[in-house]
């Protein structure tokens, strides 16, 4: 929501199939990069497996699938609170420099991140089932 980070959003949950998830994205006009921790082995290699159609789903009305550059990490001691903590200190960051943005476009740009979160969690849940 900033002038100069935004585009940003996190994901954070857990859950008994999939347990813990934490990820991150940075939206900008030329695509989409985002980083998936996840604390399952299991969901590692099903999202690395099936990668390919998540970016798809992400996608959603990008240009093209190069557009979407993401990386998956197993990570067996994933801390949610860290993940949380680090969106929080950039949002702090960004107030206290005075970057949160109030333009027209932030209206645009929070519901693109809104459908990308959404793309997301839907996907993935999807993805276990």
């Amino acid at each position: 929501r900033g002038k100069e980070e935004k585009g940003w959003v996190d994901i954070i949950f857990e859950n008994v199939k999939l347990g813990k998830v934490a990820a991150s994205f940075h939206v900008k006009d030329e695509g989409v990069t985002g980083m998936i921790a996840v604390s399952d082995e299991r969901t590692d290699q099903l999202i690395k497996s099936q990668q390919s159609l998540l970016a798809s789903a992400l996608s959603g009305g990008m240009p093209t699938p190069e557009a979407m550059d993401l990386k998956v990490a197993y990570i067996s001691d994933l801390s949610l609170e860290h993940y949380e903590m680090q969106g929080l200190r950039r949002e702090q960051k960004m107030k206290e420099n005075g970057e949160l943005g109030t333009d027209k476009t932030n209206k645009v740009q929070t519901a693109r991140l809104y459908q990308l979160a959404e793309r997301f969690i839907r996907s993935v849940s999807e993805l276990m089932n």
